[in-house]
């Protein structure tokens, strides 16, 4: 692979963040933080929504993988979790996760609240320059592992 096609892929990668990052926002969610890096672990997007009426933080914690559509030709209908590595990088994430609600409430300045974390994998067609669908979102992706 030469950088050319390094930077497109990591450009194409970014433009699917970008994505899903703009279809959470209009479901009332926040970016916390992009590209979050802890030793040995990159988690694409943290999103979080704080629900006033229950008192309760909604966290997003989200691994988006962007495909070329002939990339995706070769994934069956039902979704290879082993094929974007999802079981890995959720022993990752189980390393971390607590972490983050505390973050965020600090942030936000409140101490005394619930929260709800979920893992997610958003998956990302790219079909030509400039075109992007989202392909699959699965919520609490580390339940089916």
């Amino acid at each position: 692979m030469n950088i050319q096609s390094a930077e497109n892929k990591y450009e194409l990668g970014i433009k699917g963040q970008e994505l899903i990052e703009a279809r959470l926002e209009k479901y009332g969610y926040f970016v916390f933080k992009r590209n979050f890096k802890r030793i040995g672990l990159e988690i694409d997007l943290i999103m979080y929504k704080f629900l006033k009426e229950t008192n309760t933080i909604l966290i997003h914690i989200i691994e988006v993988k962007t495909r070329k559509v002939k990339d995706m030709r070769y994934m069956s209908q039902e979704l290879d979790l082993e094929q974007f590595g999802i079981k890995h990088k959720w022993r990752k994430v189980r390393q971390v996760m607590f972490d983050i609600p505390e973050e965020i409430k600090s942030k936000l300045n409140i101490t005394n609240c619930k929260h709800v974390i979920t893992f997610d994998l958003a998956v990302v067609m790219a079909s030509r320059v400039g075109c992007l669908n989202m392909h699959t979102y699965i919520p609490n992706v580390n339940l089916m592992l």
